[in-house]
């Protein structure tokens, strides 16, 4: 799996795609992250997480097999870059408001969006076929449903919604174009950036 520079939980959820079949057994598959000359990222925290995921696994490759590598990786990144004050954060613990403290407190404001691939395959749209009538999917069928579903910032979907329906039942579906190589092809000329 090639995985541009991301923070942690975006690679470890991409590594994760290698062998999520188990068929390239005990070896398992491979993650090559990469940055792309001149490309930019969604936004200065987004930029600085994923900084700090490649200094940390540079420094220590080995230790991202260890358990303790998430607890680490936020707890640095909450102490460097995440000014707890920030949107009155502290005053709402203090009051022990903990739903408020919960919607405040987002270390990436920008996340991914999943949208399922209607037309990455055959077997991805008789898949979708096949759950239509289904009232609640359950933890295998979403399973399932993971390898024929990107991660895209909610812009693209806001742009491209004509191609995105919202299945109530907490996923969308993307109808729109795919290519196996490129990824996600945009129609809009201005959104011509392809999502692997």
């Amino acid at each position: 799996v090639f995985r541009a520079a991301a923070p942690l939980e975006s690679i470890i959820q991409s590594a994760g795609r290698c062998n999520r079949e188990g068929n390239l057994g005990p070896a398992g598959g491979e993650t090559c992250i990469f940055r792309l000359a001149d490309s930019g990222m969604p936004d200065k925290t987004y930029s600085a997480c994923a900084g700090h995921a490649i200094e940390m696994m540079k420094a220590a490759p080995d230790k991202i097999y260890h358990y303790n590598m998430f607890n680490e990786y936020y707890r640095q990144i909450i102490n460097l870059y995440v000014d707890p004050d920030k949107k009155g954060i502290r005053e709402a613990r203090e009051k022990f408001n903990f739903e408020t403290v919960n919607d405040l407190y987002r270390i990436i404001e920008k996340a991914t969006v999943g949208l399922y691939v209607y037309c990455f395959n055959a077997e991805s749209s008789e898949l979708l076929d096949s759950l239509k009538y289904k009232k609640h999917l359950s933890r295998d069928d979403f399973r399932k449903m993971q390898m024929f579903t990107v991660q895209v910032y909610r812009d693209f979907i806001n742009k491209n919604g004509q191609f995105c329906t919202s299945d109530p039942r907490g996923f969308i579906v993307w109808y729109g174009k795919y290519d196996r190589k490129m990824g996600l092809a945009a129609p809009n000329k201005e959104d011509e950036v392809l999502i692997i």
